[in-house]
């Protein structure tokens, strides 16, 4: 026992000297954590990449509570360069700590680049550098220059970025009219074959210059407001068009990206009285080809409830909610077909109907593949059913109204 004990203690006491260390580690105070970055494109065509660096000590309310933490929560840095690897390289100069990008959650690119340099060149160094996270959110800057939202300081969250992230989140799951795109994401669609890349856009409303001041911080009602509206329709790696409203939310049933969402419905006469939210929806898309053309057919199975309604009418007639099936799933069919409508005008196959032909059709793929986008998408026949089920009527069957009215 004393001579197996001689011989493994060395070995044991060697390698706990050995893992017990980090040899990458590095300090706090000798990091600078990044949370958000943006690329714009200067007017001689360089790009200039901001960084959002967040301040630990300011965004803190514990310390804001003991008297510190006056400064902004965050601090902005600039510089330009020909591509992100330069651009890295003369930031150096400019901060004092070591840039850090493992906690990086926002990608701003500019509306500028994705409409005329596209996306295939400037995504290469994020997807490189190992500190990126390939889940770091993709969105595009709506008419503003992407530092402009880097530096804007926002209510609640204090940093943009994150506030951004959050508020995609929250729209994607409640009404569909944005979606969540991340790095992979974007990379997967411009390597795929026969899908094109969707992304959020965001929009700053309001003054930039005064969103910049901690004094908006300090206001009930913000004169700078970040909006995420609207996704970008890319083709080619390139900004074609934009959608906007309940187009986008046509598109994120078709792409499984949104189950809760809100639909208005008319009743008598009455504009927007009835209010039905789904509380479960699945959506199955199928691709074949019939007599050599491509034909997409969509199934949307819908679960949800009544949630509001400011008219006289009994919910528990069964052929009343018959009646309110049939006008939800026209309404919804008619949202599908006018996103579908939108991306055919625009030659850029978004859901990916092409891919879907490639995986079950890879010869005959080959043949279309290089004219899908321009010839045959356009011309693909659709065929959208909706099935929808009210399961749940609320509290009451019958409105307070209709007893008044009675």
């Amino acid at each position: 026992m004393n001579l197996k004990l001689f011989f493994f203690l060395p070995i044991v006491l060697l390698t706990i000297a050995v893992v017990s260390g980090c040899y990458s580690q590095r300090e706090l105070t000798d990091i600078a954590i990044v949370t958000a970055t943006g690329l714009d494109k200067s007017e001689d065509g360089k790009y200039v990449q901001s960084f959002q660096i967040v301040d630990p000590g300011n965004i803190s309310s514990g310390e804001q509570a003991k008297g510190g933490g006056q400064g902004p929560p965050i601090t902005v840095y600039s510089a330009k360069g020909n591509n992100v690897s330069e651009i890295n390289q003369k930031i150096s100069k400019k901060v004092s700590r070591r840039l850090y990008f493992s906690h990086t959650q926002l990608l701003i690119i500019s509306e500028k680049i994705a409409r005329e340099d596209g996306l295939d060149h400037i995504l290469d160094a994020f997807e490189r550098d190992n500190q990126y996270r390939s889940t770091m959110i993709v969105v595009i800057a709506k008419g503003s220059k992407a530092e402009d939202f880097i530096k804007t300081l926002t209510p609640i969250d204090k940093n943009s970025g994150r506030k951004i992230v959050k508020s995609l989140e929250i729209t994607e799951n409640t009404s569909g009219e944005n979606i969540k795109v991340n790095l992979k994401d974007v990379i997967d669609d411009l390597m795929s074959r026969g899908k094109e890349p969707l992304i959020s856009g965001v929009e700053l409303i309001g003054s930039k210059e005064k969103g910049q001041k901690m004094d908006t911080l300090q206001k009930t009602e913000p004169e700078s407001l970040i909006e995420v509206d609207g996704m970008a329709l890319f083709k080619n790696g390139k900004l074609v068009n934009w959608i906007s409203g309940k187009t986008c939310r046509g598109v994120s049933i078709i792409l499984k990206k949104t189950k809760i969402f809100n639909v208005n419905l008319d009743w008598k006469g009455k504009k927007n009285v009835i209010a039905y939210q789904s509380i479960r929806s699945n959506t199955d898309v199928s691709a074949k080809f019939q007599n050599n053309r491509p034909v997409v057919a969509i199934q949307i199975e819908i679960e949800g409830r009544i949630s509001e309604a400011n008219v006289p009418i009994d919910l528990s007639n069964p052929k009343v909610l018959v009646k309110l099936e049939k006008k939800i799933e026209k309404k919804i069919q008619k949202e599908i077909y006018a996103a579908i409508n939108k991306a055919k005008k625009d030659k850029t196959d978004v859901f990916g109907f092409g891919e879907l032909l490639y995986r079950s059709y890879p010869n005959k793929w080959k043949k279309i593949e290089r004219k899908w986008n321009d010839v045959y998408f356009p011309e693909v026949q659709t065929k959208v059913g909706v099935n929808v089920f009210i399961r749940q009527t609320g509290s009451k069957n019958k409105s307070h109204m209709t007893e008044l009215d009675s």
